[in-house]
């Protein structure tokens, strides 16, 4: 799998420092080491593996991060650092086993999905889908992989998170299908959102975003966690779920689409999903539990098809 490089986000982002850099480059390094370790048992159940071998995957990985560190050191000499980036140690919660889901060796986790506290906000503007799409840079079908780093209170930033994400379709924007972006996401291992929290690797969503006039590479999401539209491959079907059911307000659904009439998960199909989330974030899945039970005059989450979706879109643009 095509990953972006920590040199690549360096630069794009402008703002990381060499202890980042190192954080994570040890990292990476832990990990080949443990696969590096787990492949010679393979071949060597006995454990008799001659040195050399052992000693040239040593000195493979001390070369190889040596070489990333005098890269990381130059690209860095001229940067101008408006920010400093926290790294805090991945808690048992962030690195617990997903079952029937396979986390790659070398994933950077987030350090937790909750903040030490959770906040609420209220904010300025609610989209409905119509004007959420024609004000984003870029409409993707998204897939979060690698945490990058957060900030915590900093001079431009009262705290927020970065990933590492793959585009999978684009939908709207100059992007395409393959590339990677940095996206950011309020929140961080001091605070999140009520019901909001921290992206994961494997989190799949429709992404609505708009890219940064401050870091070049970096995209944010209009509207933060009342945008959030969760992807969700239900027995060969997908189906963008709108998290905070702000979208799904009966009003400004009319108003996006000139229709009332959306799919609201029930019964079956709600299990289909649960059941589905529950692969790949057991976090999400109970989250979306509980709004599928709660009382059915309460505010819902419309699930949409790809193709209902897809045809919003093409009447958005017209």
């Amino acid at each position: 799998m095509l990953r972006i490089n920590i040199l690549d986000i360096a630069e794009a982002v402008g703002s990381i420092d060499e202890r980042f850099i190192e954080e994570h480059l040890a990292r990476r390094e832990e990990l080949a080491a443990k696969a590096g370790k787990r492949a010679a048992r393979a071949e060597d159940p006995a454990g008799k593996a001659p040195a050399a071998r052992r000693f040239g995957l040593k000195r493979i990985l001390a070369a190889a991060a040596a070489a990333a560190a005098v890269i990381a050191v130059s690209a860095f000499a001229v940067a101008q650092f408006a920010k400093t980036p926290s790294v805090p140690a991945p808690s048992e919660e962030s690195n617990a086993a997903v079952s029937a889901f396979t986390i790659p060796d070398n994933a950077v986790l987030p350090p937790t999905r909750y903040g030490e506290t959770t906040g609420h906000a209220s904010l300025e503007k609610d989209y409905n889908l119509k004007e959420l799409y024609e004000y984003s840079d870029l409409v993707a079908l998204i897939r979060v992989e690698d945490w990058v780093c957060e900030y915590v209170d900093s001079e431009n930033d009262i705290g927020s998170t970065r990933f590492d994400t793959e585009l999978l379709k684009v939908y709207k924007g100059e992007k395409t299908a393959g590339e990677h972006i940095l996206l950011k996401q309020e929140g961080n291992s001091k605070y999140t959102f009520k019901g909001y929290p921290l992206f994961t690797y494997g989190n799949e969503m429709l992404l609505f975003a708009k890219q940064s006039f401050k870091e070049d590479g970096v995209y944010w999401i209009p509207g933060s966690y009342t945008t959030i539209v969760d992807a969700v491959n239900a027995e060969g079907t997908l189906y963008f779920i709108d998290r905070a059911c702000c979208m799904s307000h009966i009003a400004r659904f009319k108003a996006a689409t000139g229709e009332t009439d959306f799919r609201t998960p029930t019964g079956a199909l709600a299990e289909k999903i649960v059941e589905a989330l529950l692969k790949t974030d057991p976090v999400l899945a109970e989250s979306y539990r509980e709004k599928f039970a709660a009382d059915p005059h309460t505010a819902h989450p419309f699930a949409l098809t790809e193709d209902e979706m897809t045809r919003f879109f093409e009447m958005f643009k017209n």
